[in-house]
């Protein structure tokens, strides 16, 4: 509480001294400085309230509910099976050899689970009902035709068409 009243004289006594050197300054502006320093003193005044408002009510002290919803969890890291797929998708944005060796056949196997234990479509055997299931952008990748790229150079696929590969496989397992 006396750092609050030393704090609150400090302003105070700054306020009286402007108030001085605006009334000797600028004496026609009388009523603005004597409202701003009425201002001043009225906060002064409102913050010294709150605080023996403060010191006579102190505030509880938190409950159990309180102290347990406040507990954060430590954040777990990400599962290393979905750290592996992001670094996947990554590396398949880029180099068309990455899509074709490692990306093409996990998707395959995906596909192939879903299409059989989904709809028993075996996606080797019946080709036709699978590009129907899987659709246009999803076959075209996983074609059993599709030929390798050239050279390291070759670019993988853009974002959006992973972002559809990815969104099309989710609708046959929801189907």
């Amino acid at each position: 509480m006396t750092v609050s009243l030393i704090r609150g004289g400090v302003v105070v006594l700054l306020a009286t001294l402007a108030l001085v050197a605006g009334l000797e300054l600028a004496p026609a502006r009388r009523a603005l400085v004597v409202s701003l320093y009425l201002l001043v003193l009225g906060a002064v005044a409102l913050r010294l309230l709150v605080r023996l408002v403060q010191l006579a009510h102190p505030p509880a002290p938190p409950s159990e509910l309180d102290a347990a919803l406040n507990r954060r969890r430590p954040r777990q890291p990400p599962p290393a099976e979905l750290e592996s797929l992001a670094r996947m998708l990554a590396l398949a944005s880029v180099s068309g050899v990455y899509v074709h060796n490692r990306l093409r056949p996990e998707l395959r196997a995906i596909a192939r689970e879903l299409l059989f234990s989904r709809q028993g479509i075996d996606l080797d055997a019946e080709p036709a009902a699978a590009r129907a299931a899987l659709g246009p952008t999803v076959w075209d990748l996983l074609r059993p035709e599709r030929e390798e790229p050239e050279g390291y150079e070759a670019a993988g696929l853009p974002p959006a068409v992973l972002a559809r590969v990815v969104a099309d496989l989710e609708g046959v397992a929801q189907r």
